[in-house]
């Protein structure tokens, strides 16, 4: 996922790595390559053309739930990320 595969799908790669950091229990740099990933990426639905755009809203929403499992209290200004001060 890392290399030449990882321009492929555009950040799908990436994402799909960012659950495996995690399930290995490398959290840190789950968060960082998730960071990375959604920056690099252009998320507004209207940029969407085709199966494998939805494919990526996805991937990105799975790997969001498992990094930031509370993301909803967070956005709604309630709540910590969890494992973090």
């Amino acid at each position: 996922m890392r290399g030449e595969t990882s321009g492929v799908l555009g950040p799908a790669p990436r994402l799909v790595l960012v659950m495996a950091l995690h399930e290995n229990g490398r959290a840190e740099e789950a968060r960082k390559t998730f960071a990375e990933a959604i920056l690099a990426h252009k998320w507004r639905a209207v940029n969407v053309r085709d199966q494998d755009g939805w494919i990526v809203h996805v991937l990105r929403r799975e790997a969001e739930a498992m990094i930031l499992p509370d993301l909803p209290a967070l956005l709604d200004g309630g709540g910590k990320i969890r494992g973090r001060g």
